[in-house]
């Protein structure tokens, strides 16, 4: 399972730009604060295939294919969208190895790597989404926010993107991660533009802060943390230190 990166998006400008935006993002299965990827930058749908060790032994068998009919083209040229289907059937005679449905697998991812770049939906994801998956676990809607997880980053294309589209809308784009205090940052975007952008250093206070904003937590009650004064950064409590904290009723604001 992949780390669950927390994002909340908020929303300044015309309320009756911001409602138009909250529609056009809605997830079709969602209510309103939702928001689907592919509303913003689809993803072919020819890439939505199977992304395994099945699918490169498919493209492999259809390299082999391709090798094979280059050579009975007299100019060495070729165009994979035209192949006669006649061809590929005499070549899986020979090749008793390949099943059809790995055959077919392999043939789309091959003919989607010429055509987008990218053999399959994992990659495609990852380079214009900036995470592998659509977004998902929405958080109650909110009028000018939008809350919702992604898996291992942030989503900064897909913002960046809906910036664009929304150039008179400000956005303010904090997300962080479950492994807490790394993977934290805050941007504000106006027209695809980055006018503010704040990646604090890994664990350090203002990334434990800031995370504990963006995951709406508390770093005492949450997380059993209490700055230390000295080294002016939050220390984990012990289960014994908190079991005391608990019992005097009185939590202490520094160790």
């Amino acid at each position: 399972m992949p780390n669950h990166i927390q994002n909340r998006v908020r929303l300044t400008g015309e309320q009756s730009r911001i409602d138009e935006l909250l529609k056009t993002v809605r997830n079709d299965e969602g209510d309103l604060g939702s928001i689907d990827f592919n509303k913003i930058i689809p993803m072919p749908k020819e890439l939505d295939i199977e992304c395994s060790s099945r699918t490169e032994c498919g493209i492999k068998a259809y390299s082999d294919f391709i090798s094979v009919y280059l050579l009975g083209q007299p100019d060495g040229k070729l165009d994979v969208f035209s192949i006669p289907e006649n061809s590929e059937k005499a070549f899986l005679k020979v090749r008793k190895d390949i099943d059809s449905e790995t055959w077919s697998l392999g043939k789309q991812a091959y003919l989607n790597k010429i055509k987008f770049g990218h053999t399959g939906w994992y990659d495609w994801c990852i380079a214009n989404w900036g995470t592998k998956w659509n977004a998902y676990s929405f958080g109650q809607a909110d009028t000018n926010t939008l809350s919702f997880n992604t898996a291992w980053s942030c989503s900064m294309p897909v913002m960046t993107k809906l910036s664009e589209m929304f150039s008179d809308v400000h956005f303010n784009y904090a997300w962080a991660d479950e492994d807490f205090g790394n993977n934290v940052g805050e941007v504000e975007l106006s027209g695809g533009e980055r006018t503010y952008e704040n990646i604090p250093t890994p664990f350090s206070k203002e990334a434990l802060e800031k995370a504990a904003d963006i995951r709406g937590e508390d770093l005492l009650s949450d997380r059993h943390m209490m700055l230390n004064e000295e080294t002016d950064n939050y220390e984990r409590l012990s289960d014994e230190e908190w079991e005391v904290l608990e019992a005097s009723g009185e939590p202490q604001q520094s160790m």
